[in-house]
């Protein structure tokens, strides 16, 4: 495995090697059996202090006991007064909770389904939790193939209210963020990639792929015509497309032939976040390029690197002056200091003129500064999860703030200044 950060920004960089710290192979996962267990779907109780991203649920015994095994830790887990559910004579598997996210569920919901590898014939269903009273038919698109490629479409389950089984399989985790990886994980992406490739016929595959996040979402923002949060997709389709790779939009693709895509490339480059989970699909050994879209790293693709071996490069290919996460943005993504010495030293020619322009610059900040007080009002956004890398924000604001310092004094505009006076911002570089 190498991580390549000579594009990162310093103190970026430096962070950035913490994210493989503590993380492991650790031997094959145990299976537990539980006897008329109950299942519960998951209920989000924020009023009583849990920080649980999806909520409490899961598995409990036949006295009504949380079965610790079945949560995941930061995501689910933990009892809560119910009405015990029906009993079903069935021999279910649990398989956790059901990410309605592409990239997450390949890297959180499929990590139990390991136990497919143990050809256990006796299973009648396998079942995913959601939202209590939330909505059972969502398994559509690759959601629906990936299952087709296990083998187990007709047998799958999404449980929305609680369900007493006569016998519940839990097996532990074949991955676990932060922590560790099996090969049983791996074993279970390879049976995909092998059913996908099978006697199928794909030709012109491209020895370079770029995964584009440019159709995610089908509505533009009103505001300066980008997409939801992130400034600058169209940028970098402008920029792999010149440098010989083929864009390929994952949700559009039909997961066969993504599996057939990213198997035959030599290089697949993505922007960061959950469409860089879908690298999961590479052959061992492979090498990837990751443009990054905020000021801090993410743990999941570090730890794709060490499960797969991957040779990855890590780009800074965005602006911004605010602390966001993984979820929120504004994202500004641009053709960087960072992303320049890249093309330069790789042989990589640089986006269209009208990317580079003043007035795609002022269009960026412009939306950036709108959007981000839209969102957070006065406030400025902070998480727990980001204080560390408190450093690596400090930098790309830094950074933006001399990039853009013509747009942001004086103020933008008279309409943009006008807004901020109604909004009571005050400007970030005060």
């Amino acid at each position: 495995m190498k991580a390549d950060r000579r594009y990162l920004r310093p103190e970026k960089a430096k962070l950035h090697e913490t994210l493989y710290a503590g993380f492991e192979k650790r031997g094959k996962p145990e299976v537990h059996t539980l006897k008329d267990a109950e299942i519960l779907p998951l209920i989000r109780f924020e009023k009583d202090g849990d920080s649980l991203m999806f909520g409490r649920g899961a598995c409990m015994d036949k006295d009504g006991n949380y079965f610790a095994p079945s949560g995941m830790e930061a995501r689910i887990g933990g009892f809560y007064e119910h009405e015990k559910g029906p009993f079903e004579d069935k021999r279910v598997v649990f398989c956790g909770y059901f990410a309605r996210g592409w990239g997450h569920f390949l890297m959180e919901s499929i990590c139990r389904l390991w136990y497919l590898t143990e050809n256990d014939p006796s299973v009648d269903e396998w079942v995913f939790v959601t939202g209590e009273n939330g909505p059972t038919d969502i398994i559509k698109g690759n959601f629906l193939r990936f299952f087709k490629l296990l083998g187990i479409e007709n047998k799958v389950r999404i449980l929305n209210r609680p369900a007493v089984f006569r016998e519940v399989i839990v097996p532990e985790l074949s991955y676990s963020r932060a922590h560790y990886y099996t090969d049983e994980y791996t074993s279970l992406l390879n049976m995909v990639c092998e059913s996908a490739l099978k006697d199928a016929s794909f030709e012109n595959l491209p020895d370079k792929v770029y995964l584009s996040r440019r159709h995610v979402y089908d509505k533009k923002h009103f505001y300066g015509g980008t997409r939801y949060r992130e400034y600058g997709l169209d940028l970098m389709d402008d920029y792999f497309e010149r440098n010989g790779f083929r864009i390929v939009f994952p949700e559009r693709t039909p997961l066969p032939e993504l599996i057939a895509l990213l198997r035959n490339a030599n290089t697949v480059a993505s922007e960061s976040g959950s469409c860089a989970h879908n690298l999961v699909f590479l052959s061992p050994g492979s090498s990837d390029i990751i443009m990054e879209r905020h000021a801090f790293g993410n743990d999941h693709q570090a730890e794709i690197d060490v499960i797969l071996d991957l040779n990855t490069t890590y780009v800074d290919a965005c602006y911004g002056l605010y602390p966001m996460d993984a979820f929120g943005g504004p994202y500004i993504l641009m053709y960087t200091d960072c992303m320049k010495r890249f093309s330069e030293e790789n042989g990589y020619m640089p986006p269209s003129e009208r990317f580079l322009s003043d007035q795609n610059k002022k269009k960026a900040i412009n939306w950036y500064l709108w959007l981000y007080h839209h969102i957070n009002g006065r406030k400025i956004f902070m998480t727990p999860e980001i204080l560390p890398w408190g450093a690596a924000f400090m930098e790309m604001a830094d950074e933006t703030a001399e990039v853009f310092d013509k747009w942001l004094n004086p103020p933008l505009s008279r309409l943009m200044f006008k807004l901020h006076e109604k909004l009571g911002y005050r400007r970030a570089l005060l």
